[in-house]
């Protein structure tokens, strides 16, 4: 049985990591949580997880994930240029955690789908 997509939520505010974990725990994803940018990063390097919530509040997204290969969505007050790219989507602050959810849950359809092209 194939492993469940798992999501890296990098994000400083201990309630929204525990929120989101068990919103996406209760989908049947795997979620890792991060406090901050240093140990997102080491997470990321170690899981390699299928999609990344990255609140820009930590810090701007490392550079270890410019390369565009993982998706990550952007949590911010402002969008920044970079955060536009392709594999990317901003998501301004405040949010909702039902759009939220469900915009990581089409992240995650769309590394499925080109994973079988």
């Amino acid at each position: 049985m194939p492993a469940s997509p798992s999501v890296l939520i990098v994000d400083p505010s201990a309630d929204t990591r525990e929120v989101l974990r068990t919103l996406l725990d209760g989908r049947g994803l795997m979620a890792l949580t991060a406090s901050g940018a240093r140990e997102g990063v080491d997470l990321a390097q170690r899981h390699q997880p299928d999609c990344i919530v990255y609140d820009v509040a930590c810090e701007p997204l490392p550079v270890e994930w410019a390369d565009g290969e993982t998706r990550i969505v952007v949590l911010g007050k402002l969008r920044r240029q970079s955060e536009g790219r392709a594999g990317r989507e901003f998501v301004a602050k405040p949010y909702h955690y039902g759009p939220l959810i469900r915009k990581i849950e089409s992240f995650l359809n769309e590394a499925r789908r080109s994973l079988g092209d």
